[in-house]
């Protein structure tokens, strides 16, 4: 059974506390479908692979168009608060299963 947050917030485990995308980063350059991102960081379902099932899920719903070009990977890494290596793992996944096609440095949802 998968478990689901609500789009903008994680609980800080423990705590209780919220932690929002927004409330850790400058969302001036940062596309609007950022923000939908939450990662449990303590849950048992890697952190790459919830990354890459979210992107999947927002392309599925088409907040995230076709075309659309992945930000730089250490943005998104930033505006996640994931390392770049956690990205790179969760977009290895989507180019795998063709979702994303590499073009040089950019990606791009298929």
């Amino acid at each position: 059974m998968e478990e689901h947050l609500s789009p903008t917030t994680a609980e800080s485990p423990g705590t209780g506390a919220v932690d929002t995308v927004a409330s850790r980063t400058n969302s001036s350059a940062m596309p609007t479908w950022v923000h939908s991102i939450a990662l449990r960081h303590w849950h048992a379902v890697p952190v790459y692979f919830q990354l890459a099932t979210q992107l999947r899920d927002l392309h599925e719903q088409g907040v995230i168009t076709a075309g659309e070009q992945l930000p730089q990977l250490h943005r998104l890494a930033s505006w996640v608060g994931v390392g770049k290596k956690t990205v790179r793992s969760a977009v290895a996944v989507l180019v795998d299963d063709r979702l994303l096609h590499r073009s040089g440095d950019d990606f791009r949802f298929a």
